[in-house]
């Protein structure tokens, strides 16, 4: 079963977040329905060919959005239905048509002895910053985080994730003398086991996902966690940029076949208006988007809740 960390006060505030953040856009691409309450909906053709218009255009993908075009012509009956009652069925189709996708079960994390989170992605897609972001919050909620460098091919990797884990406040383990990926991971997990850190946070190097032999380096540290930790609890995560749209859904293909991934990390939502993204990259991935980034501030990340992002994207 996929895990996902359990945080307490986290979606406090989340939802005027998500929508600042997902949904700050123009008209044009807004899928909110501008009428007034008591005024009816007209459902015609004109009305379906407008609302496809504004799901491409939000970035759900041609695909999904003729799929929920068709889903809501099977459901709403009649030619006039009240806005209310259209927004639930529009919730009801999309969750239909994702299906398991969306199953985002909170567990909470074992805090008696480690667990490991394996974070993945290319550079420039926000790793950094989400590890040093995930770290914190981590930490605020009790963990004893140890932070991984794995990344041993570039020199700035380890100054970088320092930054992040000194605003944190929690270790970065990265020994000069270890120079193999998988070999800095197998003694993170012997030392996490020895020092009693119950979080342990792999950053490995922003691989281009074309280069088979880093790739490869990447299937030896899997290998390491899978043989070393197998009675841990585990996530595998990918951090994707929510502004690349298709070559995120590509990369994220290409790093599940040599990991396994178990879920997503949203990254600069804060730099998208096309909040629908998350449903595409869901759809195609079939793996559920886990936690977004919405700034560059410490506490800019947030459990993706599904019902309060539908919310936001019809209503907003």
């Amino acid at each position: 079963m996929a895990i996902i960390i359990l945080m307490p006060n986290w979606l406090k505030d989340s939802i005027s977040k998500i929508k600042q953040a997902l949904f700050k856009t123009n008209e044009s691409t807004q899928l909110s329905f501008s009428l007034k309450e008591d005024i009816p909906l007209e459902i015609n053709d004109e009305f379906y060919e407008n609302l496809l218009e504004k799901l491409i255009k939000a970035d759900i993908g041609f695909d999904l959005s003729e799929k929920i075009i068709g889903g809501l012509k099977k459901q709403v009956q009649g030619s006039t239905i009240r806005k209310e009652d259209f927004q639930t069925i529009f919730k009801t189709v999309v969750k239909d048509i994702l299906g398991n996708k969306i199953n985002y079960e909170l567990v909470l994390f074992n805090k008696t002895k480690p667990n490991i989170i394996l974070i993945v992605g290319v550079n420039g897609s926000g790793k950094t910053t989400s590890i040093g972001k995930l770290a914190n919050k981590l930490k605020s909620d009790g963990f004893k985080v140890l932070i991984v460098a794995a990344d041993t091919f570039r020199a700035a990797a380890q100054d970088q994730l320092s930054i992040w884990a000194d605003k944190a406040q929690v270790e970065v383990y990265a020994p000069p003398e270890i120079k193999k990926p998988d070999a800095v991971v197998f003694s993170a997990i012997e030392k996490a086991k020895k020092d009693n850190y119950n979080l342990v946070l792999i950053d490995t190097a922003g691989r281009l996902h074309s280069q088979a032999n880093l790739m490869d380096e990447l299937k030896k540290i899997d290998n390491v966690i899978e043989k070393n930790a197998q009675d841990l609890l585990k996530e595998k995560l990918i951090v994707l940029d929510a502004t690349i749209g298709q070559n995120a859904i590509m990369q994220a293909e290409l790093f599940s076949k040599t990991v396994g991934l178990t879920g997503i990390i949203l990254a600069k939502l804060d730099s998208s208006a096309k909040g629908g993204v998350v449903l595409n990259i869901m759809d195609k991935l079939a793996l559920p988007v886990k936690l977004i980034g919405l700034g560059e501030k410490m506490d800019d990340i947030l459990e993706f809740n599904f019902d309060e992002y539908l919310k936001g994207l019809i209503e907003s």
